[in-house]
């Protein structure tokens, strides 16, 4: 019975152990919003594509299409913002916030064209990556463009600092500083430099982002109020839910308990009536040996009783047949 009982709260224990584990993290997606738009501007998801429009919700797994020169997008994802310049394509690869952990994973592709990222100092859990078919670039906090072009990537650094890997030889990677560039090559290693003075203007110019219009504000604060909710929720229904494990588990012991308790008792009458049982057959067994012990210690008094008779006539007869001998025979 211990045994079973151990065994039941052995899985209450591992039940409970995978319940935790589910709340260790949870994440939800994450949003960004369309702050502004000039010339072509497209959006792409699940195979249709639709024109860019202010406060317009960008979500994993989106493309963000510019056509032309002149076409431009700012996306705002709270304290970072991006610029998309003309003639690009940009997947947004993750786009998540772990509530557990109060931290956030954005990663973005450029497939082609290039992207401008301003980017808060990011919290220890943090992740940003821009990425291209020829380079990664890591971040902590900082202002940088990755462009992709002809099979080449270039990763030039504003301010702060950011790791760039080849990717055509991920252990070739180097870390570049403000106003310092990065050219990468398939099969070539990485070339490091000093950003030129025209190319400096350039980006001083692209790293002024409109202001946030209110209502775009007010859009990325509700969606994340929405998203603390649905975490409350969530552990809500953890709390719920682990409560539900709890009373199943102690209904589960309980139940065990009481099989266990008529099993003992069941098995308690059975052997009571299995001696019962064997009591009734010894006490016949010497009733009845009593009776033929009786019943041979008369039979054997008869014969004593018959042959002390027997013994008696017989002396008798000697008697007189000794008698009769001596009358007959005369004396000498």
């Amino acid at each position: 019975m211990i045994k079973k009982i151990f065994i039941v709260f052995f899985l209450i224990l591992q039940i409970i152990i995978l319940n935790c584990k589910k709340q260790q993290d949870t994440v939800v997606a994450n949003q960004g919003f369309i702050n502004f738009t000039i010339g072509d501007v497209m959006l792409k998801s699940n195979g249709s594509e639709q024109i860019a429009k202010i406060g317009d919700v960008i979500k994993e797994g989106m493309f963000i299409i510019t056509k032309g020169d002149k076409s431009q997008a700012e996306i705002f994802f709270g304290d970072n913002i991006i610029k998309v310049l003309g003639n690009t394509n940009i997947e947004v690869k993750k786009l998540l916030s772990n509530i557990t952990k109060n931290s956030s994973d954005s990663e973005f592709f450029v497939h082609k064209g290039a992207v401008f990222s301003k980017v808060k100092k990011l919290g220890k859990n943090d992740t940003y990556f821009v990425k291209s078919p020829t380079a990664t670039a890591g971040v902590r906090g900082t202002e940088f463009l990755v462009e992709e072009e002809g099979g080449k990537a270039s990763i030039a650094c504003i301010d702060g600092k950011v790791e760039c890997i080849n990717n055509s030889n991920p252990s070739d990677s180097t870390i570049i500083e403000k106003n310092e560039e990065a050219v990468v090559i398939p099969g070539q290693n990485i070339v490091k430099q000093q950003i030129s003075a025209d190319r400096l203007n350039m980006l001083n110019i692209i790293r002024n982002f409109k202001e946030v219009r209110d209502d775009i504000r007010k859009q990325y604060e509700k969606a994340i109020e929405d998203i603390r909710k649905q975490y409350e929720d969530a552990k809500r229904k953890y709390r719920e839910d682990l409560e539900k494990v709890r009373e199943e588990a102690k209904a589960a012991v309980e139940d065990q308990r009481a099989r266990d308790k008529a099993a003992v008792e069941d098995q308690k009458a059975r052997d009571k009536a299995t001696i019962d049982a064997a009591k009734g057959v010894s006490q016949q067994a010497a009733k009845e040996a009593v009776a033929e012990a009786g019943s041979q210690m008369s039979a054997a008094k008869d014969s004593a009783r018959k042959e002390s008779a027997t013994s008696g006539v017989q002396d008798q007869i000697n008697q007189m047949k000794q008698l009769n001998k001596s009358i007959v025979t005369p004396k000498q």
